[in-house]
């Protein structure tokens, strides 16, 4: 139990115990807070930092800027409310201040305490305030090799490289299709990303199919959502990648899961329904570990042996304002991303726009960029991707499944006009599918080889 001690005029000391002192601070603290700020109870306040915008208005808690779902400076969860993050960025230089600094994961141990008190007892010291990146984190550039990863060796060795995705089979039964799956696309990919289903709720994890791709001598890059992990836990999850023989981790926020309501809901449900870590928080955790050997927000077990992976992240260039995306891939960079997909691209146009500003802001140079380009092979995958957080589909690229009797031959026209646009600019394509037939799905992938002059198959040569 914590303890302050006040002094007065006379000689006795009267100490006030945390328990009654933070009911009586929070009896007074929270009704004009939240009030006037929309005040969460976090107990770590930061609204000095944010423009007086309180960040854990975000449905997701984030704490170091905006998700990737963010469309039109709209909320993900809340599509008829501005993003807390663009208003907090309009109201300040936000928070962390710069690229250099950030904040750590909150402290559930303190939800529905006094920040007030907090503040003065100094409890809320560890969460409060930005941390300052180290230099070798903040610094790092391309150079050579330094894990094992052969996602890394083909980005270093200058050749354009391919990838896929997987999604995670819903039940037991659709496992021996996602094995056929992976061994009818290994010749034509470099590298495969393993992603949970839309809505986080896949019968196996994306190190099961991870696994299942390395056993076929793929190259393997699993995906970990802040949404379904702690600091403790993703500490042991990357812990895991690494014993499984697997090299690479792809880290990202999340999309809002879909058993959750998107109606606003009270307090404490929206306690519950923060996520723990966001994607910063996991590319600077796992990057301190390959780096320094520590950890930088978890605990790593004694006597273990620091995992050293090539470590990725994703950044929306369909959002705006296009400085406010620039500053989330700064403050990625500066964790100490390795690579970057990009959410898919629609619009070679925006794209464009915010290459030059990466390149104007100096990033380009201090990693390899992965530009996301969808297949869409039906009516259905059309609207599905018109859906997807972050994702601005124009109406006239809409109107030209709509129209033709071939989707699929259409969504392989279109998917290869983007490579055609971006070959040379970025250093990869990652192509999503969006409801291909698979054999269709082959042939865009050849003819994207073809046209980017890339080998045919390099698992032949490991």
């Amino acid at each position: 139990m914590h303890a302050v001690t006040r002094t007065g005029s006379s000689s006795a000391k009267v100490r006030l115990s945390r328990p009654i002192a933070d009911r009586v601070f929070l009896a007074i603290e929270w009704p004009f807070k939240h009030a006037l700020f929309g005040c969460q109870r976090c107990g770590q306040c930061l609204l000095s930092q944010t423009g007086m915008v309180c960040p854990m208005n975000c449905p997701k808690g984030l704490r170091n800027g905006p998700c990737g779902g963010t469309v039109e400076g709209r909320c993900e969860v809340y599509a008829d409310r501005p993003c807390v993050w663009m208003r907090i960025h309009e109201k300040s230089s936000g928070a962390p201040r710069n690229g250099a600094d950030l904040h750590p994961p909150f402290d559930v141990d303190l939800f529905n305490t006094s920040s007030y008190w907090n503040l003065l007892a100094g409890t809320d010291r560890a969460t409060r305030l930005a941390r300052t990146l180290p230099e070798a984190l903040r610094t790092r550039r391309k150079a050579l090799v330094r894990t094992e990863s052969r996602f890394e060796r083909l980005l270093r060795s200058g050749q354009p490289v391919v990838t896929t995705e997987l999604r995670c089979p819903r039940t037991a039964g659709d496992l021996p299709r996602a094995r056929k799956e992976i061994e009818s696309l290994l010749p034509l990919v470099d590298a495969m990303t393993t992603t949970s289903n839309h809505g986080g709720m896949p019968a196996f994890s994306t190190l099961e199919l991870s696994r299942e791709i390395a056993r076929r001598n793929g190259c393997a890059i699993p995906t970990v959502c802040a949404r379904d992990v702690v600091p403790s836990s993703f500490v042991q999850s990357l812990l895991d990648i690494e014993g499984a023989g697997l090299h690479d981790v792809f880290c990202v926020t999340g999309d809002w899961p879909a058993r959750e309501s998107r109606e606003p809901v009270s307090v404490e449900e929206s306690q519950r329904r923060a996520f723990r870590m966001d994607a910063t928080q996991m590319i600077c955790e796992a990057r301190s570990l390959g780096t320094l050997g520590q950890a930088a927000f978890g605990s790593l077990p004694a006597n273990t042996a620091p995992p050293r992976l090539f470590v990725g992240g994703a950044i929306n260039p369909n959002s705006f304002p296009l400085n406010t995306v620039v500053k989330r891939l700064e403050q990625k960079t500066m964790c100490g991303v390795d690579y970057v997909f990009t959410q898919a691209v629609c619009n070679t146009d925006v794209f464009m726009d915010f290459l030059r500003a990466v390149e104007r802001a100096g990033l380009r140079e201090r990693l390899f960029l992965m530009a996301s380009v969808p297949v869409v092979g039906s009516v259905r995958g059309a609207e599905i991707l018109r859906g997807l957080p972050g994702v601005r589909l124009p109406v006239r690229v809409f109107e030209r499944f709509e129209r033709t009797s071939d989707v699929s031959g259409e969504g392989s026209a279109w998917a290869l006009e983007i490579v055609n646009e971006l070959a040379g600019k970025v250093d990869g394509f990652h192509i999503m599918n969006f409801g291909m037939p698979l054999s269709r799905m082959h042939g865009v992938l050849e003819h994207v080889r073809q046209g980017l002059l890339s080998p045919a198959s390099r698992y032949a040569r490991g």
